[in-house]
């Protein structure tokens, strides 16, 4: 066999382990910068250099791929004789491992070695991304009901200690295989396969054939990740949209599909309220990116009138990622703001059990986890009504909803909030009662029992 590598950066690192250099005719690569050099013994072309029809198969080891496609395509190379990096497995030999309980497994042991019923649990990223963590939520319900779940990802990340932690078995990187035959021959032996986000669909892709039950989580409710990513249509395929909103955008994109509302559900980690002092604590917590909105909270918070914000405490927690608000400007000018970054999930726990009051101005957050671990702790909201968890919260009883980017309602509803302090404690416990009844463990084991009569009919 005789293969032409196109593609030098990160993922032929990852997967270089595993090809036999001697098949290896030469690399194609796209960046001017590398034509010429060698790479593990083999010349970096570039694709109009490359004799592509003295070889078998072009392995595309670049993520982005469909330019290349396209690219390979207008050079004259067939679709047939091009593989991705996903098929990786079907020309050299890949030995995937599970991780379970500090050993390693390849997929036969730990088939053997399981009796129960098993589930695979699919996502992007094995991080503390919001779909990541309410799917390792899920893993430890289906444990409940006796299930065996196999978390995996095409990533791997921080939440792989917590994985350990839960007893939960994981492969972290299916990236490199999940298009090839040992991962459809393992795919075989799961009652149902759980796959969380749209943007992995083309995993779905992949394995549908197989005719084991997919059940597609979808958590994205904007017009441009159904138009990126578009949705399979298979018996085999049942939809799950992750609150109202999602199910709206939907069925915009898709009319004649079936959907069903299936939302996440978290572990009631609430930890003993600490003694309030006389600082009054607000907190917006997320990935500091527009999305978010932390720039219209800011300027809200500008507003407010300086009498109005003695013994207050305005708080940002989150990792930076874009730029939506300059962080040192910010702090510099508004001495009430404070940044107090990212925060593990044990550290939020705490956090939580002193904060007083939650806003969450998100430009679109179908269902944003801190809000559900706010609601969790009897902590009262502000949110947009762009924010999922809006539907439930009727204005003054148990939380507070604001039109979306509208800097003086949300400015007015923060006041509101601090010129009557002593209402927001019974506000908190009608907040909470959101939580009992659509995100406990009582209220997933619903859901995942309906689905295992949907998927068994």
């Amino acid at each position: 066999m005789k293969v032409i590598l196109f593609g030098t950066g990160n993922y032929y690192r990852q997967s270089k382990a595993y090809i036999d250099m001697t098949q290896v005719i030469c690399f194609v690569d796209n960046d001017p910068k590398k034509t010429g050099a060698m790479l593990d013994g083999k010349k970096i072309m570039t694709p109009k250099e490359a004799d592509f029809t003295n070889c078998d198969y072009v392995l595309v080891l670049v993520m982005r791929y469909q330019s290349i496609l396209e690219q390979l395509s207008a050079l004259g190379v067939s679709r047939d004789k091009i593989k991705l990096y996903p098929d990786l497995d079907d020309l050299f030999e890949v030995k995937p491992c599970i991780c379970s309980e500090g050993k390693q497994y390849d997929f036969t042991q730990w088939a053997a070695n399981r009796p129960e019923k098993k589930v695979m649990l699919i996502c992007h990223e094995l991080t503390r991304n919001g779909v990541s963590v309410v799917l390792m939520h899920v893993a430890q319900v289906l444990k409940r009901m006796g299930y065996c779940p196999l978390m995996s990802a095409l990533l791997e990340g921080e939440l792989l200690e917590e994985l350990q932690e839960n007893h939960i078995d994981y492969i972290p990187q299916i990236h490199l295989f999940y298009g090839g035959r040992q991962f459809a021959d393992f795919i075989g032996k799961m009652e149902f396969i759980i796959v969380g986000t749209i943007g992995i669909a083309d995993v779905v892709w992949r394995i549908a054939h197989i005719e084991v039950p997919v059940v597609w989580w979808i958590h994205e409710s904007n017009d441009k990740d159904f138009h990126d990513f578009p949705l399979l249509v298979r018996n085999n395929v049942y939809y799950y949209a992750g609150g109202k909103r999602v199910v709206e955008c939907f069925k915009k994109h898709y009319p004649y599909l079936s959907v069903e509302k299936m939302l996440y559900y978290l572990p009631d980690n609430r930890v003993e309220t600490k003694c309030r002092d006389a600082i009054f604590r607000i907190g917006i917590i997320g990935l500091i990116y527009p999305r978010k909105a932390q720039d219209i909270f800011v300027e809200a918070v500008k507003k407010i009138p300086a009498e109005k914000k003695n013994a207050i405490s305005f708080e940002i927690v989150g990792k930076y990622i874009e730029p939506v608000i300059d962080m040192d400007k910010v702090l510099k000018e508004n001495p009430e703001i404070q940044y107090i970054g990212e925060m593990s999930q044990r550290a939020l726990n705490d956090y939580f059990a002193g904060l007083d009051l939650l806003v969450c101005p998100s430009r679109d957050d179908p269902m944003p986890v801190v809000v559900t671990q706010a609601m969790q702790y009897g902590i009262p909201c502000i949110v947009s009504d762009q924010v999922g968890q809006s539907e439930y919260i009727i204005d003054g009883k148990n939380g507070f909803v604001f039109p979306t980017e509208n800097i003086k309602a949300l400015k007015e509803k923060i006041i509101y909030c601090i010129d009557h302090k002593d209402i927001l404690s019974d506000i908190g416990q009608e907040s909470r009662k959101i939580y009992e009844n659509y995100f406990s463990v009582e209220a997933m084991e619903e859901n995942l029992q309906r689905i295992e009569d949907r998927v068994r009919r």
